[in-house]
């Protein structure tokens, strides 16, 4: 069986971009994170410990956006999914949606997303 967890529109406020206004002004950046592992264990147990905890999955992803500064949402995107499957070993795949909201791109636009698809063969 290969099922899915998803984290949807977790919201953090960060200072990333190329510009240096960004690293001092900051924005408004969204993240999804959906991680592919098998359920059955979990769906079985009813247990935590064979599940994956979304609330540790949560403070990786705000640590690494709150804790750096980054030029590229696609770096962001790629330590994210890297961290995750280090760190959950039961996670087969990870997809990792980065959004930049109101990115300075001389007119207007609601975000710029970067999207990593990632499994584990791959780091």
């Amino acid at each position: 069986m290969q099922s899915s967890l998803k984290l949807t529109n977790a919201v953090f406020y960060a200072y990333h971009g190329v510009f240096t206004e960004e690293h001092n002004l900051g924005r408004k950046f969204e993240v999804d994170a959906e991680l592919f592992y098998d359920f059955n264990e979990a769906s079985n147990s009813d247990k935590l410990e064979d599940a994956i905890d979304y609330v540790s999955v949560y403070k990786y992803i705000h640590d690494i956006l709150t804790a750096n500064k980054f030029y590229l949402v696609e770096k962001i995107s790629f330590l994210i999914a890297e961290k995750i499957l280090k760190k959950f070993q039961i996670v087969s795949r990870v997809i990792i949606n980065v959004r930049k909201c109101n990115p300075p791109v001389g007119g207007l636009i609601d975000n710029v997303e970067a999207q990593i698809d990632l499994h584990r063969n791959e780091i």
